[in-house]
């Protein structure tokens, strides 16, 4: 199957009851190039003897789950043994080819294996060319060697694991890399048996992803090594500390390195070491307590200079503790790591939920720093937010007994899986999760759940739901009405609810919305039983920034002499009210720290705050805004300040977030000082925090 049609039919599996104008508008396509392809798509099913894909009344799609099935079976979706390669499929085995040094490469070649004329090699070769220089590499062309690629060692290995990522990607990848890598069958199982045993000595599991691609990058890099293509030779101090680590001498008698020498020991053990796992126990005890520590430093800092209290702190420490310790050395020694096309849709649209936390882990994660010696990388930066994000987040979790489980199973990494959990946990509150696994893990477990979620890809179990790396809310509240519809046989309440709300919340008082939700879903109840813990989580709303404010809570200043008399000034609202004492506002003042601050948040935002114990009689918080700015420490001046009164570290936590959100966004904050009028700031905020 061609793979434009491949995308559509793949995106019909994965959401079912998108409609033909969101497939229209999520893949850039016109009515009739869907009608066209949705013709070719069922042809071709019912060439293989599977059933056509059906539209519902509403508009959906019934896909029947053997089609599923069919296209992510590597037997079946390659039995054609005539079968033509199209054009972005013979790029890549040209790449993969021309890894291979063992091999004599001509056009001929080239011809007869990809079964296309000599000029049609030409114009791929053209194509690959374009891609490789950018990696500064070449395709070069001798009479006597044939092609090759010619380029640092460093470079062209890099390019393999991009290629090996993106073949992964691939509906025919696994084919490709079976017919084209020159790589039989028993050098692959061998290699995936050394590595199973490396897993255990190092007490590591590494991803579903990385199982599959470490044995092809580790093979062709040894069938390189052979052929004489090398790293250089010299080797720094600092790499010599390296190959005296525990986990270096494992690696090279495991996989018999002796033979490469240092150097290439080294730089093999560095690709498995920084290799994504799904779960560790330690990879150096001296480098793993050091690391752990660290990372308690950092954690703390983030709860004082946010004031919010980690519930679920040991588990948060677990999720860094197994996203960093292969980063460790990958961060450490700078050692670049690739994103994979699913890895950059990814982070694009998860991103988006969780950047104002990147600034204030920058500033909290000094310790770590401190440890590597290095900067930590933007890239690594995102990921801790999504780890943080993932935790802080509210997500609707309930302790309420469940009726039905539910498991998923994730080929990356932790950061991935734990970020996907909380997603889904927020979708389906009233379902009890287990911890995220790899598929052969889950296998192995024989594990019996009533639901799976699997990202990118399908299995054949069932109730078995793909879910893509990231949801819109669209989308969510499609995958929820599918799960409900499928596992519980029902219709869901909550859906149907917020629809009509939808309809009539212009109608209604806002004061009054909170009662009728309520009340539709009592008369819901008496046909589809409505479980106690949904009719909490509507009547229970989680306190915002914008319901802590209100105009007596709000002082806009032109200037103010000081941070002592802005602090007077952010405080008095609370202490007119009667939810502070002056002694908690002197404590407020006391506590900082004009030469290193704790309680700033991004350029030109503050949090100001002291313990409940100090004077706090109920949960509040205040706002000034100083046009003209004040000098807040020694190297920032401020204008806008929050002072928080907690009464614990938990009711404020989504004000705080709120306040995260626009401390990292300069045009917000322009905004909100560039405002005279307390009522159109309230407006403003309630605009900003929704």
């Amino acid at each position: 199957m061609e793979a434009k049609y491949l995308t559509i039919l793949k995106e019909l599996i994965a959401n079912p009851s998108i409609t033909r104008k969101g497939l229209e508008s999520k893949l850039q396509l016109s009515k009739d190039q869907i009608k066209y392809a949705m013709r070719q798509i069922n042809s071709e099913l019912k060439e293989n003897e599977l059933p056509s894909v059906q539209r519902t009344r509403t508009g959906g799609f019934i896909i029947d789950e053997s089609v599923a099935a069919f296209i992510q079976s590597d037997e079946e979706a390659r039995k054609d043994p005539n079968l033509f390669y199209s054009e972005d499929e013979r790029i890549t085995i040209l790449a993969l080819l021309l890894f291979n040094e063992s091999l004599d490469l001509s056009l001929e070649y080239f011809s007869y294996e990809l079964k296309v004329s000599k000029n049609t090699i030409l114009r791929d070769l053209s194509k690959l060319k374009k891609k490789l220089f950018v990696h500064k590499i070449k395709v070069v062309y001798s009479r006597t060697q044939g092609y090759s690629l010619s380029g640092k060692e460093l470079f062209i290995r890099d390019f393999i694991k991009e290629t090996l990522l993106y073949i992964n990607k691939m509906s025919s990848g696994t084919q490709l890399l079976h017919k084209f890598s020159g790589l039989s069958q028993a050098e692959r199982s061998a290699m995936e048996k050394k590595l199973k045993i490396l897993e255990q000595q190092l007490e590591v599991r590494f991803t579903d992803e990385q199982f599959s691609q470490l044995p092809y990058f580790l093979l062709i890099v040894f069938n390189r090594i052979t052929y004489g293509q090398r790293v250089n030779e010299k080797t720094s101090e600092e790499e010599l500390d390296i190959y005296q680590l525990r986990e270096v001498r494992l690696i090279e008698q495991t996989l018999g390195l002796e033979q490469y020498g240092r150097r290439e020991t080294i730089y093999i053990s560095l690709q498995i070491l920084t290799s994504k796992i799904i779960s560790a126990e330690f990879v150096n005890e001296t480098i793993t307590k050091r690391l752990r520590k660290a990372l308690n430093r950092c954690v703390d800092n983030f709860e004082v200079k946010t004031s919010i209290e980690l519930k679920e702190r040991e588990q948060l420490l677990n999720s860094l503790m197994y996203h960093l310790t292969p980063a460790y050395y990958r961060i450490r020694y700078l050692i670049n790591e690739k994103n994979d096309l699913y890895e950059k849709e990814f982070l694009e649209n998860v991103i988006a939920q969780y950047d104002f936390l990147n600034s204030i882990i920058k500033d909290c994660f000094k310790p770590l720093e401190d440890l590597l010696e290095v900067p930590l990388p933007d890239i690594e930066i995102m990921y801790i937010s999504l780890i943080f994000g993932s935790k802080i987040l509210p997500q609707g979790k309930t302790d309420y007994p469940k009726m039905k489980t539910a498991i998923v199973i994730c080929p990356k990494g932790v950061t991935y899986s734990q970020l996907m959990l909380s997603q889904l946990m927020a979708i389906f509150p009233e379902v009890y999760f287990y911890e995220p696994v790899s598929h052969r893990a889950f296998e192995k477990s024989h594990l019996k759940v009533d639901i799976i979620f699997s990202i990118g890809h399908f299995h054949p179990y069932d109730n078995c739901f793909v879910v893509q790396a990231a949801m819109t809310e669209e989308e969510k509240q499609q995958l929820r009405a599918q799960v409900f519809k499928k596992v519980f046989g029902e219709a869901d309440r909550t859906t149907i609810v917020e629809r009509i709300m939808g309809e009539i919340r212009e109608y209604i008082p806002a004061a009054q919305t909170t009662r009728i939700q309520n009340s539709i879903l009592e008369i819901l109840g008496e046909r589809l039983p409505l479980r106690k813990e949904t009719r909490i989580r509507t009547a229970n709303k989680i306190m915002g920034l914008y319901d802590f404010l209100s105009e007596n809570r709000i002082t806009i200043v032109d200037e103010v002499a000081d941070y002592k008399e802005a602090l007077q000034r952010a405080g008095q609202p609370l202490l007119t009210e009667g939810a502070v004492t002056e002694e908690y506002i002197q404590a407020v003042i006391d506590s900082h720290d004009f030469e290193d601050p704790y309680t700033i948040l991004g350029q030109e935002v503050a949090i100001p705050h002291a313990l409940p114990s100090e004077g706090v009689n109920k949960i509040g918080i205040s706002l000034l805004i100083v046009r003209q700015g004040f000098r807040y420490s020694q190297s920032h001046s401020l204008k806008i300040v929050f002072m928080i009164a907690p009464i614990d570290k938990k009711q404020h936590n989504q004000a705080i977030i709120d306040i995260l959100t626009i401390a990292e966004s300069p045009e917000m904050i322009e905004k909100l000082t560039n405002t005279t009028e307390k009522h159109a700031i309230l407006t403003l905020l309630k605009e900003i925090v929704n």
